[in-house]
């Protein structure tokens, strides 16, 4: 008998996991017989619901196993499904309490207490889902960024922003976009606190778009408060340094480029050493720089031309950085003569600019040779 009862076991387990329809015909009030059942319906089946059926050897199965959270949570199924939500509500808050890693449980429970508006409870069993199926960040994520216009959901927010959770960061990167009032609303207070690195992408993001808008003195705030040992004053600067291209503050810093046609190195504080193939153009320094609507915006730096007998030749441009994308307005050759040791540039700026691009173009010199030019010293004169 002992050998029957172990076979019987072991063959009812197989196959719950390998037919478990077939299983739970077999072994209706069979615990987990209705277990494996309830749970394959629930991945199976949108909408799912318990029938009385289900209910009725639910409540025999239960009496055995009465700590089995499936056998709860699908109870609470069949109390949603008769119209009663305090009881639902019930059955799914005792399943969560036996494991916090039903994430059947924590959905419903999330979104019962969302709809009750309810943010501070809601969000724990968000919490408990995602840290069980990450994956699911892809279905919730999007639906939250339009939940941050809810003051009392933002304050509820800020706990799990604080401490890292990897779908905050998530969150907060991707609504920078979409919502950047609101995530500025939430993240600025904040901002003192989180100056351990893993926003630096959203801040740098929220950084930039005040200044588009014209808010530079708030967007400067902004970044001294998030970014560790960030020198608002010597950011200011227009020539190039440790301070100015300090890539924490995206395109508000110098980005040189680095390519097999042309490369620009950054040396000794103040220079910048430009290589370009011959017959080959690219941009090699670019930099959005905060600057007053319908006021001038002069600047100059010093050249020197390394490959005189195979000159490239440096044009300067800007655009105004717009919300979506940017308008170009202004561009200047520098002289191409190897006697020639310096540039100055008068910009006018366009009423309605907040924002500029400022770009270095390079063109390869029309030879054998790469062309190697420097520059340095670059600073406003306005």
């Amino acid at each position: 008998m002992l050998a029957y009862a172990a076979f019987d076991y072991s063959a009812a387990t197989n196959l719950r996991r390998g037919n478990p329809e077939l299983a739970y015909r077999v072994r209706p009030t069979d615990p987990g017989a209705i277990a494996s059942v309830m749970n394959y319906r629930i991945a199976a089946q949108v909408p799912f619901a318990a029938n009385e059926d289900d209910a009725a050897n639910t409540r025999i199965a239960i009496q055995s196993e009465p700590l089995n959270r499936t056998l709860i949570r699908t109870l609470a199924v069949q109390a949603e499904l008769r119209g009663d939500k305090a009881m639902a509500a019930k059955g799914m808050i005792a399943a969560d309490r036996m494991s916090r890693r039903d994430t059947i449980a924590q959905m419903w429970l999330a979104e019962y207490f969302r709809r009750r508006n309810e943010p501070v409870r809601s969000l724990s069993h968000y919490n408990a889902a995602m840290l069980v199926k990450p994956e699911l960040q892809q279905v919730l994520l999007p639906g939250m960024v339009p939940a941050l216009a809810d003051s009392a959901f933002r304050k509820a927010l800020q706990p799990y922003i604080l401490r890292y959770s990897g779908w905050a960061v998530v969150l907060i990167g991707t609504a920078t976009a979409a919502s950047p009032e609101y995530v500025l609303q939430v993240m600025e207070p904040l901002a003192p606190r989180l100056s351990g690195g893993g926003y630096n992408l959203a801040f740098s993001k929220m950084v930039h778009q005040l200044s588009v808008r014209g808010e530079h003195a708030r967007a400067m705030s902004l970044a001294t408060k998030a970014f560790a040992e960030f020198d608002a004053g010597r950011f200011s600067a227009l020539g190039w340094d440790t301070s100015t291209t300090d890539r924490r503050l995206g395109d508000l810093s110098w980005e040189f480029a680095q390519s097999g046609d042309v490369s620009a190195s950054f040396e000794d504080a103040r220079r910048l050493t430009i290589t370009t193939l011959p017959f080959t153009s690219g941009i090699a320094a670019t930099r959005d720089i905060a600057v007053t609507p319908g006021k001038g915006f002069g600047f100059s730096h010093k050249i020197r031309y390394e490959t005189p007998s195979s000159m490239a030749k440096l044009r300067w441009a800007a655009s105004c950085v717009l919300t979506r994308g940017d308008a170009p307005f202004w561009q200047q050759d520098v002289p191409t003569a190897a006697s020639a040791t310096g540039f100055s540039a008068q910009i006018p700026v366009p009423n309605g600019c907040n924002l500029m691009r400022l770009k270095l173009q390079v063109f390869g010199a029309d030879s054998q040779m790469s062309s190697e030019v420097s520059v340095s010293d670059l600073a406003v004169t306005r």
